[in-house]
């Protein structure tokens, strides 16, 4: 964390806290972030433009990409197993899901108070908070 404030960008260290790096640095809010299955990607929400989005990133700060276009308060993203990334959808409300190329957005679940996806272990089922 920066000397002298809390700083809402993305992080990272070891297990025992050791080792913290310091992965974004954009004035807008990075938070949220998601590891990818195989730990080189990380997905996370942002306020860097005039409206929330997901971007991806290597697992080294590197290659910061945007991922949603339109989807104001996309939220939650949480990395499957398969492939996808499921994340909170804000209209109509409820849950998406969306490839890491940012192809193939769907709509999985229209429901309101349903926020903060996750996938079971074999990427076959989504839980719904």
């Amino acid at each position: 964390m920066p000397e002298g404030g809390f700083n809402e960008d993305i992080y990272i260290m070891n297990e025992d806290g050791t080792g913290v790096q310091r992965l974004t640095t954009h004035p807008g809010q990075d938070l949220a972030p998601s590891f990818s299955p195989d730990g080189t990607k990380i997905v996370f929400v942002t306020h860097r433009d005039t409206d929330t989005a997901l971007y991806t990133m290597n697992a080294d700060g590197t290659n910061q990409t945007r991922l949603t276009t339109g989807l104001d308060y996309a939220h939650w993203p949480n990395w499957c197993s398969n492939g996808k990334i499921v994340f909170t959808s804000p209209f109509p409300g409820g849950i998406a899901s969306i490839n890491p190329d940012g192809t193939g957005f769907q709509q999985i679940v229209i429901d309101s108070t349903a926020s903060n996806p996750s996938c079971s272990p074999d990427g076959t089922k989504i839980l719904k908070r």
